[in-house]
């Protein structure tokens, strides 16, 4: 009678925060409309930080981002948590991963018509592009000049726009394919998760285990990633799958699914590399076990193959290496300043310190070594797969947020057991622990008030003990939520700027950048920062205003980046667009007969017109891409983002010849470089 009661009450509150969760999404914007229409400006500048009038979609993008979207991502969340807690626990894998999927298609239904985003169509839909209006040739795609070269072969290797160019032949209708392929990628996050707390249960207790695949979740950039079209989601949903293999003691599968893994992206080869020392492991401890050399063989196969198609991608992309700023321990100083690399260690001295003082205290006792590997086998997987993800990465000179995706579960997964094995330790020793944490992450450049918040809950919730360890895991699940759309990392993306024209005559003057109140923040973060959570929604729906807002300048030579912004007005496939407009593109390479801008000698400067972006610039010293001798026609924005259209394209055309200079000046010393005995 009393669970029947709960029940009741249970379903109640569910009820309300629902209703709560549906108001905030239908009529949310509609009144910050009716706040707008009718002259309330104050009461959004106030909700903005900001003062002076400013467009509606301003309003709509920024108030999304601090107000209404942190609320329906923690009402949402909240619902998915409590469902899961209470009754997911119970549910089989199959129910579980229908749980998660229904969850994304409900709070996410409006993504799923959207079409691909920043990265996206300046990469893999290139090349898919390419394949789709070519029939599919995949082997001729090798044949193409590579990225940096201008030729559509961006990705080379890699299967995944092979896959992408399938559907868009199978399915002629833009909307209809971009919804197919949105709603694979939610199928492959809720395999993700589902496989997550499948490894966990063996770790930890059921209702942990879920927690644990729920905080993966609720990660900002976990949940910016699984809305896009993009090479990541799938690249982990593969090495997922061998994990799963590899938790069964399946190495056929396992060395499969690596190499699917492999296969879309390149840092797939984690899970290769995974495969091969787990084999490893497993022979050295039964070495003449047929299955312990069914289990190395396929470890060496996999090996040899990763090997291989290294050495395939290299031949095609030549060049294009140092542009993908790839070379042995360029990311070294990244990590030794990266915070979750510092995570990464101490955790791993957690585990050997636990490991050493099991296997001493077991010393006497026969099969040791079988033992320990049985017991921890299931949490030794992903140490491993969290280690080779820091040893290839270690080469990569540049680290976007979309790279940590393929680390994140297996990141969370270790700190939580390292937590686990942190409480049973005595309550001193742990608050030692927790103080010299909290003074080793404090002051990191990339750690903000929210994550350092974040790191003091589970310290707090560790040092209280296993009994309320779940309370804490749940209340970080939910503050997670919280930061979905930017409150977990530092504000750097907002400059205070001067909303008027003599700001423009100096575009690097400190008074454009003062630190005022109420002052309108436009961001200067690119589309790739954004990705980082769920900021990056206003950067889409901007990149579809400027579409629309372009196309009356139909009749002119229309000036864009090459990266970012052109590829919309161009190529149908995107989805962005029908027909393409009269577009060249400038400030980086440009792909599948996009033309480049041929500079101000070749322009009819009363029929050209410039688009460009706050984040385009390049040196402090240079204005760039808007000068004060430039005419500015119109602001685009939306939220803090904003574009700029404007004529005369005086720094775009200096920097193009400072580009064109520079290329030579480097080819000719390199010539004599070559020369010189």
């Amino acid at each position: 009678m009393k669970n029947i009661q709960n029940s009741r009450i249970y379903w109640v509150f569910f009820s309300l925060i629902l209703l709560g969760y549906i108001s905030l999404r239908f009529y949310g914007q509609p009144l910050v409309e009716y706040l707008f229409n009718n002259n309330h400006i104050d009461i959004l500048d106030k909700i903005c930080n900001n003062s002076g009038a400013m467009p509606l979609d301003y309003y709509k993008g920024k108030v999304e981002n601090v107000i209404l979207g942190p609320l329906k991502s923690v009402l949402s969340g909240s619902l998915l948590l409590s469902f899961c807690y209470i009754y997911g626990f119970r549910f089989s894998p199959l129910k579980f991963f229908l749980t998660i999927f229904a969850y994304f298609v409900i709070s996410r239904g409006e993504i799923i018509l959207e079409p691909p985003y920043g990265e996206a169509f300046t990469g893999p839909f290139i090349d898919a592009t390419w394949l789709y209006r070519h029939s599919l040739n995949y082997f001729d795609l090798y044949r193409q000049g590579s990225h940096i070269q201008g030729g559509p072969h961006v990705y080379p290797t890699s299967l995944f726009p092979l896959a992408l160019a399938a559907l868009m032949k199978l399915i002629p209708n833009r909307i209809v394919c971009f919804a197919v392929m949105h709603l694979a990628v939610f199928v492959f996050t809720a395999v993700i998760l589902a496989i997550m707390r499948k490894v966990l249960e063996r770790v930890f207790e059921p209702k942990r285990a879920v927690l644990a695949a729920l905080l993966l979740l609720a990660l900002p950039t976990f949940q910016s990633m699984l809305e896009m079209i993009n090479m990541e989601m799938a690249c982990l949903f593969f090495c997922m799958l061998c994990v799963h293999f590899l938790l069964e003691k399946r190495f056929v599968p396992a060395a499969f699914f690596a190499l699917g893994a492999n296969f879309v992206k390149d840092p797939g080869v984690i899970a290769c590399l995974s495969v091969f020392i787990i084999s490893v492991l497993i022979y050295a401890e039964r070495p003449r076990d047929k299955n312990s050399k069914k289990a190395l063989l396929c470890g060496i196969i996999v090996l040899i193959s990763s090997v291989i198609k290294f050495k395939v991608r290299l031949a095609v992309i030549q060049s294009q290496s140092h542009f993908n700023m790839v070379s042995p321990l360029s990311g070294l100083k990244y990590m030794s300043e990266s915070p979750w690399a510092m995570a990464f260690c101490i955790t791993v001295i957690v585990f050997l310190v636990g490991a050493l003082m099991r296997l001493v205290k077991n010393r006497s006792e026969k099969g040791k070594y079988s033992l320990f590997l049985e017991q921890h086998y299931s949490i030794l997987i992903m140490y491993v797969m969290a280690a080779m993800w820091y040893l290839i990465y270690l080469n990569f000179s540049a680290m976007h947020h979309r790279y940590s995706l393929l680390l994140s579960p297996f990141l969370v997964s270790i700190v939580l057991y390292a937590l686990l094995l942190v409480m049973a330790w005595p309550v001193r020793v742990k608050i030692a622990w927790g103080v010299l944490l909290i003074y080793l992450f404090y002051g990191q450049a990339s750690f903000s008030f929210g994550i350092m918040l974040a790191l003091a809950i589970l310290i707090f919730f560790v040092i209280a003990g296993a009994k309320i360890f779940n309370f804490g895991l749940q209340a970080l699940v939910v503050f997670l939520f919280f930061c979905s759309y930017g409150f977990l990392y530092p504000q750097d993306c907002n400059y205070q700027l001067t909303y008027n024209n003599t700001c423009q005559n100096d575009y690097f003057a400190k008074e454009c950048y003062t630190v005022k109140n109420y002052e309108p923040i436009i961001s200067h973060c690119n589309p790739s920062e954004l990705e980082r959570s769920l900021e990056y929604r206003n950067y889409l729906q901007l990149q579809k205003k400027i579409v629309r807002e372009m196309k009356k300048y139909s009749d002119f030579l229309i000036v864009a980046p090459a990266i970012g912004a052109a590829e919309t007005m161009f190529f149908p496939e995107m989805g962005y667009i029908d027909k393409p407009l009269n577009v060249e593109g400038y400030g980086g390479t440009v792909n599948l007969g996009l033309p480049n801008y041929r500079g101000l000698k070749r322009a009819d400067i009363m029929k050209t017109v410039y688009l460009g972006f706050r984040y385009d610039r390049i040196f402090p010293q240079r204005e760039y891409p808007v000068t004060s001798k430039d005419k500015i026609l119109e602001y685009i924005t939306y939220g803090d983002i904003q574009a700029v259209v404007f004529m005369g394209g005086v720094g775009i055309e200096e920097m193009r010849r400072f580009v064109i200079l520079h290329s030579i000046t480097t080819k000719q010393k390199k010539q004599e470089a070559d020369i010189s005995p």
